[in-house]
């Protein structure tokens, strides 16, 4: 007997960042994905058959579409030439990566009659980060436009994801979600693939920031931590990895602070060379504020590769809720709290006894909670519950 098919909504497969969608799919192993796609990327970092690449109409059509998508949540064009595939597979459920996928993905589950599971990762899950994402040109109606195509997601849909607790408050509080559809489903990574190594106590910590220069990300607070740090261990050095709209804003923060020497911007990185840099660090820092109307934050994946590897974490509610635990598996500090950060670094660097146990805490924690394998048969037995 066959397996059932699953049609997985992804219009971009797949951005090097995205790597947990490909997880979830290649690791389902009662149900047989296909993906359909309008732009493929990354095939070599992603391979997965089949892929089905749609070309939806173009000149005047294309445009007609576009128009009518500024008003109305509904991608013509895009939704026919979907069903078109979806008409030839027969799929049992749809699966849409992102919630704005979801939102264009409703009108097939209706058409067809099978269930939509929608998965949601960050910027989805506020309206503010959807007008700032899926539109170049902003309108004053976008609000409204967006909290229309949710209500509608939201009755339409069979089952939504999300990566923590705490983005399904935000859903079910401020999104106006049924709290019974949404269900935590934690990142699946591939932990095969990353080596735990002890790292021994020093006093010249090698410190590691790998995010975006946007406000979100807290990197003025790394920053002001660390120059709070080397007041008392004035080895210790603080290596930066990404780019971003406030490049300028913490150059010049580091230069203000005097701490030129002891930081080193290593501007964006390959896979290889950004595991290489997370390898070598003694602490990783991922200090990630709320930003009023902006994603919700919860897990960040550096975080999980960091716990992988025996670098140890220090985050905040917005980027390692559900990974931290206070000196259990890494360190939890305050949001927008430079203090609170160096005091907390300078503590577990005199506290040598920490750094085995908790490494190997840490890492225990993901393979319990983040392994691909087990949020593969998690992600079947969510679409086995929409299929009663």
């Amino acid at each position: 007997m066959e397996n059932p098919k699953i049609a997985h909504i992804k219009p971009v497969y797949l951005e090097k960042t995205e790597i947990w969608v490909w997880e979830y799919i290649r690791n389902l192993t009662r149900y047989d994905p296909f993906i359909i796609c309008e732009v493929e990327k990354n095939l070599d970092l992603f391979p997965f058959k089949p892929i089905y690449k749609i070309d939806p109409a173009k000149g005047a059509k294309k445009a007609l579409g576009s128009v009518v998508r500024a008003f109305i949540p509904r991608h013509l064009a895009v939704e026919e030439a979907m069903a078109q595939v979806i008409s030839r597979n027969k799929p049992a459920l749809i699966h849409a990566h992102f919630g704005s996928n979801g939102v264009y993905s409703a009108p097939l589950s209706s058409r067809f009659g099978i269930p939509l599971v929608t998965s949601f990762y960050g910027f989805d899950t506020s309206y503010q980060g959807l007008a700032d994402k899926m539109r170049k040109f902003k309108l004053p109606t976008d609000r409204f436009y967006w909290e229309l195509a949710y209500k509608r997601l939201w009755e339409v849909g069979s089952a939504f994801t999300v990566t923590c607790q705490l983005m399904k408050d935000t859903l079910v509080n401020q999104l106006g979600a049924p709290a019974d559809k949404v269900i935590p489903l934690h990142l699946g990574m591939n932990l095969d693939k990353y080596h735990l190594v002890i790292k021994k106590p020093t006093t010249a910590p090698v410190i590691l920031i790998a995010n975006r220069f946007v406000p979100k990300k807290g990197m003025e607070y790394a920053v002001s931590a660390f120059a709070k740090v080397l007041t008392q261990y004035p080895n210790a050095t603080l290596r930066i990895i990404g780019d971003g709209s406030e490049k300028e804003k913490i150059t010049a923060l580091v230069n203000s602070l005097g701490i030129t020497d002891s930081v080193k911007f290593l501007g964006l990185l390959g896979y290889n060379d950004y595991m290489a840099e997370m390898q070598k660090a003694d602490l990783f820092l991922s200090p990630s504020v709320k930003v009023l109307g902006d994603e919700e934050g919860g897990i960040n994946t550096t975080i999980i590769e960091a716990m992988a590897v025996g670098t140890h974490a220090f985050a905040t509610t917005e980027s390692g809720t559900e990974l931290i635990y206070h000196e259990k598996t890494g360190h939890m500090v305050n949001q927008r709290d430079a203090n609170d950060l160096a005091d907390k670094i300078v503590s577990f660097l005199k506290s040598p006894n920490l750094w085995e146990m908790l490494a190997k805490s840490a890492r225990k924690h993901v393979e319990e909670e983040f392994d691909n394998h087990k949020q593969g048969k998690r992600l079947e037995e969510i679409y086995d519950h929409v299929r009663l």
